[in-house]
């Protein structure tokens, strides 16, 4: 499961941009189709590192996965979809798939890891 090392080097990122004295509660991600991604073996490898280095165990990753780019060499037609080999409707089995293989950071959502204090 790739995730895990996905999941570690996210980690890594996230606390270098995580600001100082706040703690993450969601992480966002997008990653191209040639990635490979399970959505779900994601947020486990998340929790099981996030648990394991006893950092924000309570957070989460929000992924999205980015379509592939598909295009039919017989009509030129172009369109994104999540099926790589999807026929065009023109009736041509034989298009051609493109996509990333980013993984991309889009955002943090953090909270300061303490309430501030009332004034007495």
């Amino acid at each position: 499961m790739h995730e895990i090392s996905i999941a570690e080097s996210l980690l890594a990122l996230v606390r270098r941009h995580t600001p100082a004295g706040m703690r993450v509660t969601q992480v966002s991600v997008e990653a191209g189709p040639h990635q490979g991604i399970d959505p779900d073996a994601l947020a486990m490898a998340w929790q099981a590192v996030t648990l394991e280095a006893n950092i924000w165990p309570d957070s989460t990753v929000k992924f999205t996965a980015l379509p592939w780019n598909v295009s039919c060499p017989q009509c030129q037609r172009q369109w994104t979809g999540t099926d790589p080999f999807e026929p065009c409707t023109c009736g041509n089995q034989k298009t051609t798939p493109s996509g990333s293989a980013e993984l991309r950071l889009i955002s943090l959502e953090v909270e300061p890891l303490a309430p501030p204090s009332e004034p007495l």
